[in-house]
């Protein structure tokens, strides 16, 4: 990974994002980590409290969905690369609340994509954009994806195949 780099991490209080979060934390210390979480259901930061005092960690609650706030924090803390880990994922939860799944992981990915895509237009060869569709959490810690090569990608990874098949836009 390029040293440097700050790196805009969404979901890092829930499950799979926390443990992503901690090993980058603490396996680039020269990189700076934003991680932004609502904190609903799914986020808890017990789960990050033994890097929260990290000098390359920071914590942003705010809401993927929220255009403004996602364009401010590109600007302001000059994010160079984005692991985009929110997601409404919970089969029973989609069916009480349907819009809640569709604002989170539609409206708010198509708002760190509208982000990412105007504030780094002139520089998108130097950056880095990964979402995550589905995933195995093993796959993702056994071959740690691309933050070095520079790219706007998605990585499908489909529970039933158990491989991956990455799609470059």
């Amino acid at each position: 990974m390029h040293s440097n780099r700050n790196i805009l991490i969404t979901g890092a209080a829930g499950f799979i994002g926390s443990h992503v979060l901690r090993l980058m934390v603490l396996k680039y210390p020269n990189c700076h980590f934003f991680n932004l979480d609502l904190l609903t259901y799914a986020g808890n930061l017990e789960n990050i409290k033994d890097i929260e005092s990290s000098v390359n960690y920071t914590f942003i609650k705010g809401d993927i969905c929220d255009a403004v706030l996602v364009k401010s924090i590109f600007i302001d803390y000059k994010i160079d690369g984005v692991i985009h880990l929110a997601a409404e994922s919970h089969v029973d939860r989609s069916i009480k609340d349907p819009l809640a799944f569709i604002q989170t992981n539609v409206l708010g990915t198509v708002n760190l994509l509208n982000a990412a895509i105007e504030v780094w237009q002139k520089n998108m060869r130097e950056n880095c954009f990964i979402m995550f569709q589905q995933m195995r959490y093993m796959d993702l810690l056994e071959k740690p994806v691309c933050l070095r090569k520079p790219h706007l990608m998605i990585l499908d990874l489909p529970i039933p195949l158990q491989k991956r098949v990455p799609i470059i836009l």
